[in-house]
């Protein structure tokens, strides 16, 4: 089994009971399953990356609890969503992340190394049944960049 698969494995096992001890934020139930159900299924990425024109096939499927969601480039992000915390967990190249939902948009900040932090935006629209996806590497402490953005159609 490849690293990456094991550590998400390990990841969506471990969730739930790692971090619901220690939940910061905890408001109740705001639906993080019914927000990730809307990104199941193959895509059309459309957009830019690193200032590449992308147009690719992306996709998102149900493992157990967690998405796994592949996006062009980026390999593959496993996200839970954590009904007691309230915010969603998520693994990135075996880098832990964490976000919540606010508005219709899920921002998961990874830290992938103790200088360096990636953000992934997923946007759903529902009346385009679309998804715009924002990626964002922090420069220096706080200062991001975009360098990456893709909308998802169905394909």
């Amino acid at each position: 089994m490849p690293k990456s698969i094991a550590l998400s494995l390990a990841f969506v096992a471990g969730a739930s009971s790692s971090v619901g001890a220690s939940c910061e934020h905890s408001q109740g139930v705001h639906g993080g399953d019914a927000f990730l159900a809307h990104l199941v299924g193959q895509w059309r990425a459309v957009g830019k990356i690193d200032e590449r024109a992308v147009d690719a096939n992306a996709s998102a499927t149900w493992e157990g609890q967690a998405l796994r969601l592949f996006l062009p480039t980026q390999g593959a992000t496993v996200i839970h969503y954590d009904r007691q915390c309230d915010d969603f967990q998520a693994i990135l190249d075996g880098s832990p992340g964490k976000g919540v939902e606010r508005a219709g948009s899920v921002d998961i900040t990874f830290n992938q190394s103790s200088a360096r932090r990636n953000d992934l935006v997923l946007t759903w629209d529902p009346k385009l049944r679309s998804w715009m996806v924002l990626l964002n590497r922090e420069r220096s402490r706080d200062q991001w960049q975009k360098y990456g953005e893709l909308k998802l159609t169905r394909s």
